[in-house]
C-alpha cells in the first residue's frame, strides 16, 4: 500500500517537473550572457576584449603612492639640509672660537712671520701637530724657539711637544735662536711690543711643562718695567685684599648660619621639654590610673 502511494506521489511530481520544463524558457534562452552560455563557449566578457574598468582605480592608486614618495624625499632633502647646515655652523662656531695667531721672528730687524691656526685639540696647542707652522719654527731636528708667556713676563725655551693651553684669538709669539740655546738672542724685532700687548689681551698663556724660563737681556727697558709693573699692581694686591674681604664675607656668613642653627636647635629643645611635661601631667598619669582601674575590673571578674 504505501509503495503504491510512493509511486504515485512521484509520478505525479515527475509530471509536474516536465509540464513546467515544458512552458517555461531554459534559462539559457533567457540569460544567453550568464555562466552557463561561458562554459558553452558562447560570447561573453570572458571571451571577449579586456576591458579598462579598473583602471582609475589603479591610477588614482598609483598618484598617492607617487606623491607620498615625492612628499617623503623632498622631507627627506630638507632635513639633511638642515643637519648639514647646523653642523657647518657649528664647525664654523668653533673654528672662530679656536682661532690663534701664530707670530715668528728670524732675525734682527726682519719682519716678523704670522699665521692664522685652528687648533683641532683646542683649548691645547702643540707645534708639531701643525705641519705649517712646525717647518717653521723647527726646520731641523735640533732647532729650538723661545716663546714669550704673557702671565708671567717671560721668555721661555720650547720643544716641538711641549703643550699650550690657549684662549680664544691668543697672540702666540715665537722667536728662533740661530746661534742655538747658549747662543746670543734676537734684540731688535720689529713691532715686539705691540704683539706683547696682544697677547697680554689674551689672558696669556701658559705651558704644561718642558720649558726653560729665563729674562732676556734685551727686554729690560723701561717699558717693559712699567708694563710688568703695573700687570703686577693690578694683578697682584688687588687680588689679595679681594680675595681676603671674600673670606671675611664668607667667615661671617657661616657664622650667622651657625648661630641661626642654634637658635633652631634650643626652640626645638624648649618645644620638646614642654610637650614632655604636658604629656606627664595631664596624659601620663591619668592613662596609667586608668590602666590600674582596668586590671582591677579585670582580677575581680576572675
Amino acid at each position: 500500500m504505501f509503495l503504491g502511494t510512493g509511486n504515485l506521489c512521484g509520478g505525479i511530481f515527475s509530471v509536474s517537473l516536465s509540464s513546467v520544463s515544458a512552458s517555461s524558457p531554459s534559462l539559457v534562452e533567457k540569460y544567453p550572457d550568464c555562466g552557463m552560455a561561458k562554459r558553452q563557449g558562447g560570447p561573453g566578457p570572458a571571451n571577449g576584449a579586456p576591458t579598462n574598468h579598473a583602471d582609475p582605480l589603479s591610477g588614482m592608486w598609483k598618484d598617492a603612492t607617487h606623491g607620498w614618495l615625492e612628499n617623503r624625499r623632498e622631507a627627506a632633502r630638507k632635513d639633511e639640509q638642515a643637519s648639514s647646515h647646523k653642523k657647518n655652523t657649528a664647525e664654523t662656531k668653533m673654528q672662530i672660537r679656536s682661532g690663534i695667531t701664530v707670530i715668528v721672528w728670524f732675525g734682527n730687524d726682519e719682519a716678523p712671520y704670522r699665521a692664522r691656526l685652528f687648533p683641532e685639540s683646542f683649548p691645547y696647542f702643540m707645534p708639531k701637530y701643525h705641519a705649517d707652522i712646525f717647518t717653521v719654527l723647527f726646520s731641523t731636528l735640533s732647532s729650538r724657539v723661545e716663546t714669550w708667556i704673557p702671565s708671567d713676563g717671560t721668555w721661555e725655551i720650547q720643544a716641538p711637544n711641549v703643550v699650550r693651553t690657549v684662549v680664544s684669538d691668543e697672540f702666540l709669539l715665537y722667536c728662533t735662536l740661530p746661534n742655538g740655546i747658549q747662543g746670543e738672542r734676537l734684540s731688535n724685532c720689529p713691532d715686539l711690543d705691540k704683539y706683547k700687548r696682544l697677547a697680554a689681551g689674551g689672558k696669556g698663556s701658559r705651558s704644561s711643562g718642558g720649558g726653560q724660563k729665563r729674562e732676556r737681556d734685551g727686554d729690560n727697558d723701561d717699558d717693559d718695567d712699567i708694563e710688568l709693573e703695573e700687570r703686577a699692581r693690578k694683578r697682584g694686591p688687588g687680588l689679595v685684599y679681594e680675595d681676603a674681604a671674600h673670606l671675611i664675607k664668607l667667615s661671617h656668613s657661616i657664622m650667622g648660619i651657625w648661630v641661626a642653627f642654634d637658635i633652631i636647635w634650643v626652640t626645638f629643645d624648649i618645644i620638646w621639654a614642654t610637650f614632655s611635661i604636658i604629656y606627664t601631667t595631664s596624659i601620663g598619669r591619668p592613662g596609667l590610673y586608668l590602666s590600674y582601674y582596668v586590671s582591677d575590673l579585670v582580677s575581680l571578674g576572675q
